[in-house]
């Protein structure tokens, strides 16, 4: 026997209808809920349904700093004129520098010993003491070079005939005469030594 579509759509609807009265017949869907019950439900659900965190943003790399930029290149400093080297010395050279003030004078005097003209490094070391005004560091240090390059060199003067004679003086008792006679000659040979050979330097004693 076949039951009409009719009473199968009225008995489907008939239990659907008595099961949701069944279960919710005792229910107050006009009263809102309270706070406790809102925790409740809202502590259940984080419990079904835990909260997903987002992945943090990966950080953003550290740049580094910008590279100091280079120091400036100084321009080279121009070499010191040295003169005529392929000319003879003359006693007189680089008299015309003194006006340029000591600290050329003994940059001069260095660059000419680097080139190996020991003798005209020898005449600007002099200038630095008689036509400059050197303070005591510069003197020292112009002194140090002239007792190290004079033990080195030749007399200036390699001709002893054309040397300028001069002749020192002593008058004195004859019990003295002895003793300064030698005095006289050991300072006689200071003397010739200094100048070069420039100079040559007799003793009298007159008793």
């Amino acid at each position: 026997m076949r039951v009409p579509i009719p009473v199968v759509i009225l008995l489907v609807l008939a239990v659907a209808g008595g099961t949701w009265w069944q279960n919710t017949r005792h229910m107050d869907f006009m009263t809102p809920p309270s706070q406790a019950r809102l925790e409740l439900v809202r502590a259940q659900a984080e419990e079904l349904f835990p909260e997903v965190k987002e992945p943090d943003e990966p950080e953003k790399p550290v740049e580094p700093p910008p590279p100091e930029p280079p120091p400036p290149v100084e321009p080279p400093k121009p070499e010191i004129d040295l003169g005529d080297l392929a000319a003879a010395p003359t006693l007189v050279d680089y008299s015309l520098r003194a006006p340029d003030g000591v600290p050329h004078l003994i940059e001069l005097a260095t660059a000419l010993e680097e080139k190996g003209e020991f003798q005209r490094a020898l005449l600007a070391w002099e200038r630095v003491l008689d036509l400059g005004k050197p303070d005591d560091s510069q003197a020292t240090t112009a002194l140090s070079a002239i007792r190290r390059l004079r033990p080195t060199l030749p007399d200036w003067n390699t001709k002893p005939e054309t040397a300028i004679t001069v002749t020192l003086h002593a008058g004195t008792g004859k019990k003295l005469a002895k003793t300064i006679a030698p005095v006289l000659e050991s300072v006689a040979k200071d003397l010739e030594r200094a100048s070069s050979g420039i100079v040559k330097v007799k003793t009298q004693v007159t008793a």
